[in-house]
């Protein structure tokens, strides 16, 4: 019965992590936000950051400088933005401001063809992020298999893009932040979900051994 507990949590927990991640790239790609805008970090102050826009990736039309403003109760922080670096962020506008929606991303250019992404987004979504970017944002159906991720283009011809057997760079404490600061409300209530199921098993298995 211990070692069903264990794993009936340990599979909630890793299901929740995944959906989550699959949640955001998906969102990302698929114009879950009222732009997708490529640009240069002008300004950070505590009410967002000021950028120059260099190119709308994909949605509605935005200026060429525009402020990004971080709501305090949001926590999409992917890493610390900081005056001179290119960005890659997703914004919505309520009712005339531009707010920060699915995160900010730092990439290595300007070049929308060759750039990559260089923090946030776990490695694999890194590798969808990028080629979706450097595609033009055209091709969107990414999907998962055996710890590699395949696109499959309009064509009807598929390419893999991502494998796990490729080295990591990210250090543990790079990973512990995005978790906390791409905290998601669907992945907290998974995570409750999944603390109300054990608090009901050990009291089955308690019970049982009365």
């Amino acid at each position: 019965m211990k070692k069903i507990i264990i794993t009936i949590c340990a599979t909630l927990i890793l299901i929740s992590t995944n959906v989550y991640g699959a949640d955001l790239i998906y969102r990302l790609t698929h114009g879950d936000q009222y732009a997708l805008v490529l640009g240069t970090v002008k300004q950070v102050d505590e009410k967002g950051i000021d950028i120059s826009v260099e190119k709308i990736l994909n949605g509605k039309t935005v200026g060429k400088n525009i402020k990004i403003y971080i709501n305090d109760k949001q926590n999409i922080y992917s890493y610390e933005p900081k005056e001179g670096d290119y960005i890659v962020a997703s914004i919505d506008k309520k009712p005339s401001d531009y707010i920060l929606k699915w995160g900010v991303f730092k990439v290595s250019s300007l070049d929308y063809k060759t750039l990559d992404i260089q923090s946030g987004l776990s490695s694999s979504d890194r590798a969808i992020l990028k080629y979706y970017i450097n595609n033009g944002c055209k091709e969107i159906d990414f999907y998962y298999e055996n710890g590699k991720v395949f696109i499959r283009k309009s064509d009807g011809s598929v390419e893999k893009i991502y494998s796990e057997d490729i080295i990591e760079t990210d250090t543990l404490d790079d990973i512990t932040n995005e978790i906390e600061k791409l905290a998601f409300n669907r992945k907290t209530v998974i995570i409750s979900l999944s603390s109300v199921i054990l608090v009901l098993l050990v009291r089955l298995y308690l019970d049982k051994r009365k």
